[in-house]
């Protein structure tokens, strides 16, 4: 019993001993070299307590004295009374002398009393060794527990403290990571991103550390990224095998990953993704089916920026406990072209042929970069080199594409989806061609002979210019709208213009007889330059005014359009363009132009005739208010003269104020010209509609003469003179005097202006005179007519009698 109360205890120590083990070199990570001690000190602590308590006692025989003694250590209420009675009973025990026989028996017998207690309750006491049970079987259910419960500690113990392995290292409770996808390679002066996953733990801080090719190192805090990193785990594969693997293909999910997961229906299928692309895949893994989950890990990220030289680089966490693996980065050119060969008697070019309607197709643009600005239509040929080898060459043109719509599929893959492969020759050189249709741009992607591709691409611009329909603008008549008599001859003066070249202009029209709602089509052909080609033809034709005979439209009775009939005329303009579109005739049309609506309303001469002489008198009112701002001008130069003739002369502060009656005179001749350009506008509409009489024109034409000699032989030399005074004024004093003339020439304009007023008055008087006869002589026609009607209608009415 007592060996085994031994053997338990030991145990007991044991398990305490791996405990504390456990405990020391997980939180205070031991070195090998005490480890080592610490299993030594183990094995020798190990080997004295087996010696002590196993092999000792079970070496030699106890006496009846030890024997007694292990007695009485179990049941200490025999207060050493049968240790005392062995001892005196013994062979060769002095109390046989010191002790009587009497006294000596009847301790024996007070002994012999207590065993027949002892015996009929058990000769040892069993408390002891319950209770190194119970110590034993606590430390065991620690040991053995915490085993099952953390099995991956459990092997790590074993392995640093009986295996004795120094290159097994505890989890650490910081764990960091540098994230998947960091490149071995990167291009000589790009950026390289770097992030890092923390996989336990939640740092504070954490540093990146770096060192250079050249020996120069440094460190840096990183920035704590908003978006987490994320593992995507597959649970169970479901019954969709076939539409799971298309998700995984389509998402670009690594091959050994995808394959792995599906043939073992669980298992990782991609790390390091961030947030959003993992629940967009989440979401069509579980539409596919599968059942997955998500392990999200707080990153930290941080660029080396313009990356020259080859680096290695680490993060650590702020306490110094958390440490990636060292991450080495080579640096090395990256394929692209080769800017260089963009200069003179370099190979790269571009060559470009314009389109056949701009009428240069004939010629070949070379120029010595890639950016375009050409027609649409335009055929683009370039020849370009490389800066290093290469073994693959893409070409990607983008026409026309959203740049949402590009991001997303430059995200796709490598190489870009719409790319084209081209021919490589000697190693750098390369050739190919397209066709400008839109406004774009075009770029290439590299891969040399190692695998290394370029993944900044640089981009060329394309600007393509459409080729927009002619501009067509009627210049004369300047009015929208215009009444016209029936014999009227109307020139009509063109504007064209086109990015190249007109091909051909029209003159449509419909023409509505009066009371007729259903118009006369018609068209005539002002220019065709078909034949001449675009080479030939012109971009803004001179065209000489048509003329419109109104009289010659509609195809009625043969006489001119009686009044309320209407033409409305428009022109068409059409270049070389190609649109696809063809006539009727299977021709090719271009682009059309097409000028705004004019509109001319057929009105009886009469009618026309009191509308000019209206617009006399409108001009009369004009010339009254014009000579009264005379008026005005010459009191204004008056005062100012008065005034200077007190101060006795003209010195240089009164330049300002010969200036500004200049200006007032001025605008006097401005309005007087204005008059004759009015007057000459009238004239033109009666002679262009044939109407009024020739002294009636006779006398328009005279005003006009007068306003434009009144405007460049008097008003413009008043104020020639004031502006040569001004200029006399501001180099010396001069006699205030001088102005008398100008007054008097100011005064000679504004009798002139008034006597005009007081003619174009009485021709108004006389103009008024003549409607009115006019308007009894209509009357006079219509009581006629209406009689006539009366009395046709009594005569029938007689006959019926």
């Amino acid at each position: 019993m007592s060996l085994f109360s031994a053997m338990v205890w030991i145990g007991f120590i044991l398990a305490i001993g791996l405990l504390v083990s456990f405990g020391l070199d997980y939180f205070l990570r031991l070195p090998l070299a005490v480890r080592q001690f610490f299993v030594f000190a183990a094995v020798v602590g190990v080997i004295v307590l087996f010696a002590r308590r196993i092999l000792a006692p079970l070496s030699r025989k106890l006496g009846d004295s030890e024997l007694a003694m292990l007695i009485e250590e179990a049941n200490p209420e025999l207060n050493q009374s049968l240790l005392t009675a062995v001892e005196l009973s013994g062979e060769g025990s002095s109390g046989d002398r010191y002790v009587s026989r009497e006294m000596l028996d009847s301790v024996v017998r007070k002994v012999e009393d207590g065993a027949e207690t002892l015996l009929s309750s058990g000769v040892l006491n069993h408390r002891r060794l319950m209770r190194n049970l119970f110590l034993f079987f606590m430390a065991a259910v620690l040991v053995v527990g915490g085993a099952g419960w953390q099995p991956d500690l459990a092997a790590i113990w074993f392995k640093r403290n009986l295996l004795l392995d120094g290159a097994v290292e505890w989890p650490r409770t910081i764990q960091l990571e540098i994230e998947p996808g960091t490149p071995g390679v990167i291009a000589m002066g790009d950026d390289l991103p770097v992030a890092v996953r923390v996989v336990r733990g939640a740092p504070r801080t954490i540093e990146m550390n770096w060192k250079l090719a050249d020996g120069v190192g440094g460190r840096k805090p990183m920035e704590a990224s908003p978006q987490q990193s994320d593992d995507l785990w597959l649970e169970d594969v479901g019954e969709g095998d076939e539409s799971l693997e298309r998700v995984l293909v389509k998402a670009g999910i690594d091959e050994k990953l995808r394959t792995a997961a599906i043939e073992a229906g669980q298992g990782l299928l991609a790390r390091g993704l961030q947030a959003g692309r993992s629940i967009e895949l989440k979401r069509l893994l579980e539409d596919a089916g599968a059942r997955v989950r998500t392990e999200s890990f707080d990153r930290f990220v941080y660029v080396f920026r313009n990356v020259g030289l080859r680096l290695s680089f680490w993060a650590i966490d702020g306490s110094g406990e958390g440490r990636t693996e060292t991450v080495e980065v080579k640096v090395r050119q990256r394929p692209r072209i080769d800017m260089k060969e963009w200069e003179e008697g370099g190979l790269n070019q571009v060559v470009y042929r314009n389109p056949p309607y701009t009428g240069k197709a004939e010629e070949d643009v070379t120029q010595r970069h890639g950016n375009l600005k050409v027609p649409v239509g335009t055929a683009v040929r370039f020849t370009l080199a490389t800066n290093v080898v290469v073994a693959k060459v893409f070409f990607i043109l983008k026409q026309g594409v959203e740049e949402e719509r590009e991001a997303a599929a430059r995200a796709s893959g490598w190489p870009d989806p719409a790319a084209v492969s081209l021919e490589v020759r000697d190693g750098k050189q390369f050739e190919g061609s397209f066709v400008v249709e839109e406004s774009g741009s075009y770029y290439f992607q590299f891969e040399d002979p190692e695998g290394f591709r370029s993944t900044q691409p640089e981009r060329f611009r394309i600007q393509a210019i459409p080729d927009r329909k002619p501009m067509v603008r009627i210049v004369e008549p300047a009015r929208m709208t215009e009444d016209v008599s029936p014999r009227a001859e109307i020139p009509i003066l063109v504007w064209v213009k086109d990015d190249y070249s007109v091909k051909k202009i029209d003159l449509a029209g419909n023409y509505y007889a009066a009371g007729e709602s259903e118009p006369e089509r018609s068209r005539v052909t002002l220019l065709d330059a078909g034949a001449d080609g675009p080479r030939a033809a012109q971009s803004e034709p001179k065209l000489e005014p048509y003329v419109l005979k109104v009289a010659d439209l509609g195809s009625g009775d043969g006489g001119p359009p009686s009044p309320g009939a209407r033409f409305e005329y428009f022109v068409l303009a059409e270049d070389f363009g190609e649109t696809g579109n063809k006539t009727s005739e299977g021709r090719p049309v271009g682009n059309i132009g097409e000028s705004q609506a004019y509109l001319l309303q057929v009105v009886d001469p009469d009618y026309l005739e009191d509308q000019y002489a209206r617009e006399v008198m409108a001009l009369r009112d004009v010339t009254d208010r014009l000579r009264g701002r005379q008026e005005s001008v010459r009191k204004d130069l008056e005062d100012s003269q008065e005034q200077f003739l007190l101060g006795g002369k003209m010195d240089r502060d009164a330049a300002a104020r010969l200036s500004r009656h200049r200006q007032d005179q001025v605008r006097v001749s401005e309005g007087v010209k204005e008059l004759a350009g009015n007057l000459g506008h009238l004239l033109d509409k009666m002679e262009m509609n044939k109407v009024g009489e020739q002294k009636w024109k006779d006398w328009l034409q005279g005003l006009e003469k007068e306003f434009e000699d009144i405007a460049s032989l008097k008003s413009d030399s008043i104020a020639s003179d004031l502006d040569e005074l001004r200029s006399l004024v501001q180099e010396s004093d001069q006699d205030p005097a001088a102005l008398a003339g100008v007054v008097a020439s100011q005064l000679e304009v504004e009798r002139d202006l008034d006597a005009i007023v007081v003619r174009m008055s009485e021709f108004g008087d006389l103009r008024g005179l003549i409607q009115l006869m006019r308007e009894i002589k209509r009357r006079q026609e219509g009581l006629r007519d209406s009689t006539k009607s009366r009395l046709g209608a009594d005569g029938e009415g007689d006959k019926e009698e």
